[in-house]
């Protein structure tokens, strides 16, 4: 959260990063309702989305809720500029996550068409 006191909205990103990971999926609904911003640059350790957050968790109800409710797939983290994607292909090596994603994303882009 950085120094001082934490702000609502950094309050509430967090709160809908821990509910979302915990697959608590109305209370997220509700936060987001309530001003939560599912592009926070939330992450445990360094700045990222939560989406790449769940990479490590292999939690794809939790990531097929935040690509539900439209959270930008192509986010990068502020240290290596990768995605979500990238996280999975690249740090945890994960092919099978990363293609799950990469058809995520095609499904969305067609819908968007």
């Amino acid at each position: 959260l950085g120094w001082g006191e934490p702000s609502v909205q950094q309050v509430l990103d967090t709160a809908l990063a821990w509910a979302v990971m915990n697959n608590q999926f109305e209370i997220a609904d509700f936060l987001l309702a309530h001003g939560a911003d599912i592009n926070t640059n939330w992450s445990s350790h360094e700045a990222a989305s939560i989406l790449h957050e769940l990479v490590w968790h292999e939690n794809y109800e939790a990531m097929q809720f935040l690509i539900d409710h439209g959270i930008d797939m192509t986010k990068l983290d502020y240290r290596w500029n990768a995605t979500a994607r990238g996280w999975a292909y690249y740090a945890a090596k994960d092919e099978k996550m990363a293609q799950w994603l990469a058809e995520a994303q095609q499904r969305r882009e067609q819908a968007s068409r």
